[in-house]
């Protein structure tokens, strides 16, 4: 049974009220002026959106590819928003390795949603387990029912026979019972 795809990024990212206060944040403004902030911030998505919430770009190419779609997206310069990207790098606001650009701070806040998620991944499968034991032990009831009722039916009324199927009956269940849970697990 499949359950549904694993979730990639995240939909949001802790803004804090204050973040435009961080002297870090106010020493690019100054620099840059507002359009900075917005540099900020979009980088931050894109961050989140990502796999393992970094932006893999891999080579030059694609970090000039980068550049100028979320520049456009502000409708600045590409130029100018590398540069508010390198200065944002510099001052340890995000990160910038090897064509992977990631936030610390960002990592630290998905640390807790992961942990959520895999608890949530980890109930839903003991969930799906239970039903599908329960499923199982249904299986096994009907089996056991119907052979109880042909044995009972070949006895006729023999009460030593219908003792054998008894023992018989409850043999069967308990091996019945092992081999669909050992089945369906």
């Amino acid at each position: 049974m499949a359950g549904r795809p694993e979730k990639v990024g995240a939909d949001w990212f802790k803004h804090y009220n204050n973040m435009i206060d961080d002297s870090k944040t106010r020493e690019v403004i100054s620099e840059f002026g507002g359009i900075s902030y917005a540099v900020l911030m979009v980088i931050l998505e894109e961050i989140c959106k990502g796999k393992e919430y970094k932006i893999e770009l891999k080579n030059e190419k694609n970090f000039t590819n980068f550049c100028r779609i979320l520049s456009g997206k502000l409708m600045i310069s590409r130029q100018k928003f590398e540069r508010i990207l390198t200065n944002l790098v510099e001052k340890k606001i995000v990160i910038l390795e090897n064509f992977c650009i990631f936030s610390a701070e960002i990592n630290l806040q998905m640390e807790c949603l992961e942990e959520r998620r895999k608890q949530d991944r980890e109930r839903v499968r003991k969930h799906r387990d239970s039903k599908e034991i329960g499923n199982c032990n249904a299986n096994c009831n009907a089996i056991v029912t119907q052979l109880s009722q042909n044995c009972n039916s070949d006895c006729n009324g023999d009460v030593t026979q219908q003792s054998k199927s008894k023992s018989i009956e409850k043999e069967i269940s308990s091996v019945c019972r092992q081999s669909i849970v050992k089945e369906c697990l």
